[in-house]
């Protein structure tokens, strides 16, 4: 398991003893490996959590808006 995947898992540990949300908690991130990492995909499972995610974009999309957002 990455250090990233141990870090996202941690975090969402601490954040759900601290808030104590009712079931059905809805996670949205990106697409990175530590929220699609098996490990982070069971961990969510098991506390009840659903994840979302947002689409993946390609890269010339992404750089063009960059570019657009930097004139």
């Amino acid at each position: 398991m990455s250090i990233h995947t141990e870090l996202a898992m941690e975090t969402l540990k601490r954040a759900i003893k601290k808030e104590k949300p009712s079931s059905g908690l809805l996670l949205h991130s990106d697409q990175g490996r530590p929220f699609t990492s098996q490990k982070f995909v069971d961990f969510c499972k098991s506390q009840g959590v659903i994840q979302s995610m947002s689409k993946a974009q390609h890269h010339k999309l992404k750089k063009n808006l960059k570019e657009s957002v930097n004139r």
